[in-house]
């Protein structure tokens, strides 16, 4: 369960390479927040859609597609903005990757999420 460790990689890797970073006025905090986010949302139960399980929402496909033609398109032609781009992905699906999961999926999530906490408490 949470943020899938590559997403978190990616954020981890993308802030300190950003433009966003150069320019943020307290640099090292900023990125110690942004890590720490980052960390705490892996380990937090939320139910992050993944490539396994059941197919994709069809407008979760067209982000998709965006996000893949995305890299090169600002490899080639803004190179300079290309980890201010995996930044923004990394941070959007962090905050909003959870949003393609159905009601029924959360419910069955947190009901089996309760059940393996209450097991692994009594180990």
């Amino acid at each position: 369960c949470g943020l899938p460790r590559t997403i978190a990689g990616f954020g981890a890797l993308a802030f300190p390479l950003s433009r966003v970073f150069a320019h943020a006025p307290a640099p090292y905090l900023s990125g110690v927040v942004v890590v720490g986010a980052l960390c705490a949302l892996c380990v937090l139960p939320v139910p992050y859609i993944t490539h396994r399980g059941r197919g994709l929402q069809w407008y979760l496909k067209v982000i998709l597609a965006v996000f893949v033609a995305s890299f090169p398109v600002t490899f080639l032609f803004a190179r300079d903005w290309f980890f201010d781009v995996l930044l923004l992905w990394a941070v959007g699906y962090a905050t909003t990757g959870w949003f393609g999961v159905r009601p029924d999926e959360r419910r069955r999530f947190y009901d089996e999420y309760r059940r393996w906490s209450v097991e692994a408490a009594v180990q």
